[in-house]
């Protein structure tokens, strides 16, 4: 009777041993099926809003950037890049061509944005005003610190509300 229970016992831990052996994750090396060099590692992903051609809703094109870039002056940089318009070619730029950043001064979370005259011309329609203004303002509150912004153009301010 007593070497059944030895038996027994033995058998348990033999079978439990085995249990938690197969159960254990086994670490593996992860091999990226592209080489990420030194290049790669310095990029960061930005958000730009532009308007959908056939929805007219405002869409997120996600591109990547050199983070170095961003670095040196990031709201001017991505304001740049939402001038230059859209890579995709289902969206379309609000901003009227030639727009241009003269100025960007930040002030107690308030991001002034000094644009060149050619700006104006989104004011002429009201409904493409706000288009504009809704890509910038979107565009910009990736950025924790604005809290709301300001377009100037020519002297004459238009205060977006705060998000």
């Amino acid at each position: 009777m007593q070497k059944k229970i030895i038996l027994f016992v033995v058998s348990l831990i033999l079978i439990m041993t085995g249990f938690i052996f197969f159960n254990m994750s086994v670490e593996t090396d992860y091999v990226p099926e592209v080489e990420i060099d030194e290049n790669n590692m310095r990029k960061t992903m930005v958000s730009l809003y532009f308007l959908n051609n056939e929805t007219n809703e405002i869409e997120k094109e996600t591109r990547l950037i050199d983070s170095k870039e961003l670095l040196k002056d990031p709201y001017k940089k991505v304001l740049d890049m939402l001038i230059d318009g859209p890579e995709n070619k289902n969206l379309t730029n609000i901003i009227p061509e030639g727009t241009s950043i003269k100025r960007l001064e930040l002030e107690d979370s308030v991001l002034n944005i000094y644009a060149s005259s050619e700006f104006i011309k989104v004011f002429e329609d009201d409904n493409k005003k706000d288009l504009a203004i809704e890509t910038i303002s979107k565009t910009l509150k990736e950025f924790k610190e604005i809290n709301s912004i300001n377009i100037i153009v020519d002297g004459s301010k238009d205060e977006i509300e705060s998000w």
